[in-house]
């Protein structure tokens, strides 16, 4: 999965321009070499992960709004 590189599972918070919000714990690992590493520079906005490619969701996991549709996305270019 990670071939050296640093792989992490997340949390986030968004805030929609309406003022809605929404947070959640992303359910798939995702990896960054370690020199692209968003993480290990100063604080700034890193994009929603996508899934690592072969990713599965496990049946029966319940996605929030924005995983759901990053997941789609995701799923429907590389499925």
């Amino acid at each position: 999965m990670d071939k050296g590189d640093n792989c992490y599972y997340g949390r986030y918070e968004l805030e929609y321009s309406d003022g809605a919000s929404e947070d959640g714990d992303i359910p798939w690992p995702f990896c960054y070499p370690p020199a692209d590493d968003p993480f290990l520079r100063p604080p700034h906005p890193i994009p929603f992960p996508l899934p690592l490619p072969g990713y599965v969701l496990p049946a029966g996991t319940a996605l929030t709004p924005i995983e759901k549709d990053v997941y789609q996305q995701w799923s429907g270019a590389h499925g």
